[in-house]
């Protein structure tokens, strides 16, 4: 071997220039190798050749800035010939390794003794997923994360709501990790429940996730989450739902997304969420109720949030009357990106575009607006569209009106001309609430689709004109 090669820095910069196949060639030719090659291959090689590298181990990559990640996802089918590379005589190859994801399809003990060569002092998440009720992922992974990764700031663990397996499981791991600034847990709600009380008096957690929320009898502490920012509940169960938002007690909550899929026994509107005035730092808000739940129990409480940056309210149907839209806009004025996703009956409590406007007059710094609408070029429709607005909302690009309803006039009732210049009239409009619009986005078809891509056309003809 040259003496050159034996400076870290020469052999460092001939490495870079290696190809995966070839750098893990140079892990088995001497422990200097090892240490300089096995630095580059698993600090910033992609997960494509991962699965170059280690035969039967399919890799899906989870998006991130940060180098090093690696997600697995291990076949029922044997663990694969990782003793190609060595891994035994030259120890953990994945030392640079921040993040596993193991998801799976049926593992068996063989093959969750796989999971240890996968141990580095740098992974600071583990991502577990269990699809199968009938697995073993529970009772041959989750034990083994405590011994192999006992510096975790993050842990991740889906398992079905109901499942074959010892109730403790999830509980046991969850209990060894104090200090996580992360979890996020879906299992049986019985379980969840002690997940949730556990959480509540971590003291460095900032970000949780309990999905499958019930209706259980567990009371939580008074001094409930004090550090949390980032709060994701979903589930069935609304006082669950609602005991968990009442508990927190954290001023720097900036996020909060609340998902609840009813049962069939009837709730009080006022039992769906508290009031949120005590979060003066709130900055995302997403919410996801029936129709009968939306503007007093999901709205209402978070009027007084004026910092609201990212607001998405999705219903089965909903009323979004022009008062309660202009009620949002001005007590919104921060917001940048809004979401009003009704999923009702046509026509049934959807906004016309031009009940829109409002936004264009409160809230200057709107960057997106998705909304179902409806646009019926009648007389009604055409004057509240002419309507000045007497602010402008110079920041929006886009409108996304989704599964959206145009209602275009019959040809033998109104002259084509007539059609099209009701189009341009509404184009005409929305230019002078939001002048930079450049968008219609849609999702609609047939004859719906053919005219909203009518009313694009007429703004593109527009902005141009207005350009020249």
């Amino acid at each position: 071997m040259h003496p050159a090669l034996a400076l870290p820095e020469i052999l460092g910069h001939i490495l870079q220039n290696l190809g995966p196949k070839d750098l893990a060639s140079c892990t088995t030719v001497s422990r200097q190798f090892w240490e300089e090659s096995s630095t580059v291959l698993w600090e910033e090689v992609t997960l494509a050749d991962c699965a170059q590298l280690l035969p039967g181990v399919t890799c899906t990559e989870i998006p991130t800035e940060r180098m090093g990640v690696m997600a697995f996802t291990i076949p029922s089918r044997g663990p694969p010939p990782v003793e190609k590379l060595d891994y035994q005589s030259n120890g953990p190859l994945f030392r640079n390794l921040k993040r596993l994801q193991v998801e799976e399809v049926e593992l068996s003990h063989k093959q969750s003794e796989f999971i240890s060569l996968f141990t580095s002092p740098g992974v600071r998440h583990v991502d577990i997923r269990q699809s199968r009720p009938d697995s073993a992922l529970a009772e041959s992974i989750i034990p083994t994360v405590p011994r192999l990764y006992p510096s975790l700031s993050s842990l991740t663990i889906h398992l079905p709501s109901y499942t074959m397996r010892s109730s403790e499981t999830v509980i046991d791991a969850v209990k060894l990790y104090p200090s996580l600034t992360g979890l996020e847990v879906r299992t049986t709600p019985q379980e969840l429940a002690q997940v949730v009380e556990l959480a509540s008096q971590m003291e460095c957690l900032t970000r949780a996730t309990f999905l499958g929320v019930g209706n259980t009898d567990t009371t939580l502490p008074d001094d409930s989450f004090k550090l949390i920012q980032s709060l994701r509940v979903e589930g069935r169960g609304i006082e669950g739902i609602r005991r968990i938002a009442s508990s927190v007690t954290s001023s720097d909550l900036q996020r909060l997304d609340v998902m609840w899929a009813p049962e069939s026994t009837p709730v009080s509107e006022a039992d769906y969420l508290p009031t949120l005035d005590r979060f003066k730092k709130l900055r995302v808000l997403r919410l996801n109720a029936p129709a009968s739940f939306m503007l007093h129990s999901c709205i209402a409480p978070a009027l007084n949030c004026h910092g609201l940056e990212e607001v998405s309210i999705r219903a089965r149907t909903s009323d979004f009357s022009q008062e309660v839209l202009r009620t949002m806009a001005q007590s919104w004025p921060n917001l940048r990106h809004l979401e009003l996703a009704a999923a009702g009956p046509v026509l049934t409590g959807i906004p016309s575009l031009g009940m829109l406007r409002c936004f264009a007059e409160f809230c200057p710094r709107l960057q997106t607006l998705s909304a179902r609408v409806r646009l019926d070029l009648a007389d009604d429709t055409l004057h509240e569209m002419r309507q000045e607005a007497p602010g402008v909302g110079s920041a929006l690009r886009r409108i996304n009106v989704g599964r959206s309803v145009i209602m275009l006039p019959e040809p033998e009732t109104e002259a084509s001309e007539t059609v099209e210049q009701s189009l341009k009239d509404v184009v005409t409009a929305l230019l002078a609430s939001w002048p930079n619009l450049m968008i219609l986005g849609f999702d609609a078809k047939g004859a719906y689709a053919e005219g909203w891509a009518h009313l694009q056309s007429v703004l593109d003809v527009l902005r141009e004109g207005l350009s020249a």
